[in-house]
């Protein structure tokens, strides 16, 4: 008797992805965790994108991609934001970006949302403040093609906002009448 994997908190979403001729196509993201014995696993932050898991099972993060002309991803990662940034480079080199609101230039994934399916917007020159700040669900749609931008372009402008938000204290956004 094959043992079943359990897959924990399966979330499935159906989005639209356009190719370089703007053709809207139909694509579906599947997302779960489990255990998986020694993986390799997708890390954004090390050059050739892989790490090895040495000494037994890891609970690892799991996200499909499908779309209407035959593509197909599986990738795993220790870290929902690896899955995400690395899936849509990959979507890049065919020609495709996600219509979503995660791929719009002044959203980021910031490392306190590294395992979960939000970006914040972040305005160049403001720190921002998790009572006040502009937060997304990624998945969420975006109809307008001129607000998705690369993974190239969104980490140029998070680079950007970091350097403008250098000796800009974290109180500083907020009012006086606070």
């Amino acid at each position: 008797m094959q043992t079943q994997k359990t897959k924990e908190n399966f979330s499935q979403y159906f989005i639209k992805a356009f190719t370089t001729d703007q053709q809207v196509i139909e694509a579906t993201i599947t997302f779960y965790k489990e255990d998986r014995e020694n993986p390799t696993v997708l890390d954004m932050f090390s050059k050739d994108e892989t790490f090895n898991y040495t000494g037994g099972k890891v609970k690892v993060f799991v996200m499909t991609y499908h779309d209407a002309l035959n593509h197909h991803y599986e990738m795993v990662s220790d870290e929902v934001r690896s899955l995400f940034y690395i899936l849509r480079k990959r979507l890049e080199q065919q020609g495709i970006k996600l219509l979503i609101q995660g791929a719009r230039r002044h959203y980021y994934m910031i490392r306190h949302f590294k395992q979960n399916f939000r970006a914040v917007k972040l305005v160049l020159g403001k720190r921002y403040d998790y009572n006040s700040a502009e937060i997304i669900n990624i998945f969420d749609p975006e109809n307008d093609f001129s607000q998705i931008a690369t993974v190239q372009e969104q980490e140029e402008y998070f680079n950007q906002w970091i350097e403008s938000i250098t000796g800009v204290k974290y109180d500083e956004n907020k009012s006086d009448s606070e």
